[in-house]
């Protein structure tokens, strides 16, 4: 019984420590445009990070953030 506590504590501890890294360590932002019907969506990326330094990484993480930009038709 005491195994499956611990278990079952230790899932909830990595979890926790998993998301204030994720939330904490993001790179940026990945902004999706859909304001023009009649094409797909933009893909926008605002870097919180220089260039240089990510393109030396393996992984970046960004959030994710909808966002309707005015185009300039």
């Amino acid at each position: 019984m005491e195994i499956i506590i611990w278990s079952i504590l230790m899932v909830l501890v990595g979890i926790v420590i998993g998301r204030i890294v994720t939330l904490n360590g993001t790179d940026g932002f990945l902004i999706v445009d859909r304001s023009d019907p009649d094409d797909g969506p933009y893909l926008f990326v605002q870097l919180h990070k220089d260039v240089c330094k990510l393109s030396r990484r393996r992984c970046v993480i960004f959030r994710v953030s909808n966002k309707d930009i005015t185009s300039l038709k």
